[in-house]
């Protein structure tokens, strides 16, 4: 069993995308579930995900055009958790069943242009105070300007490695 799943899924999708997730999802059995760039508004994000966890709690953000949106799912018979939205995306603070600490997750979609006052604004704020954070999500952090939309995407080719 897999606690934590987070996934950049690049736009919620048609009916296949919803199939490979769905199966991903229930073969994993997560008890939370950090979705990055859902590229749609939260109540479409929200329905999307209740197909699936008809049960569970979910929260979503708005996404900024045709890149971010954020989805955060969590199953009720395992977590407590309340959820904040905030600057950097969404966080959450939960309890575990059966744990005697908790666990508080940021789920944030940096941007990929000027990065800097994203970061300078996180690293300043009041998240840094709290106890067990997680950071997740999709940083947004590349090595060669090649890597910003993906070296997939250049006329079908397969992947290849980066010199670093």
């Amino acid at each position: 069993m897999n606690f934590i799943i987070s996934m950049n899924i690049r736009g919620l999708g048609a009916d296949l995308k919803f199939l490979v997730l769905k199966d991903i999802f229930y073969s994993a059995r997560p008890k939370i579930i950090l979705i990055q760039e859902t590229m749609h508004n939260s109540q479409v994000s929200i329905s999307y995900f209740k197909k699936m966890f008809p049960s569970w709690y979910l929260v979503a953000s708005e996404a900024r055009g045709l890149s971010g949106g954020l989805a955060v799912l969590w199953d009720p018979e395992w977590i407590r958790a309340k959820a904040y939205k905030c600057f950097a995306g969404i966080i959450i603070s939960a309890s575990i069943r059966g744990k005697g600490f908790p666990i508080n997750i940021l789920n944030t979609y940096a941007p990929y242009k000027n990065m800097t006052p994203f970061w300078e604004k996180l690293f300043a704020s009041e998240f840094f105070d709290i106890e067990s954070l997680v950071i997740v999500g999709d940083l947004n952090v590349t090595l060669i300007s090649d890597e910003c939309w993906g070296c997939c995407r250049k006329n079908g080719s397969a992947c290849r490695p980066y010199k670093v």
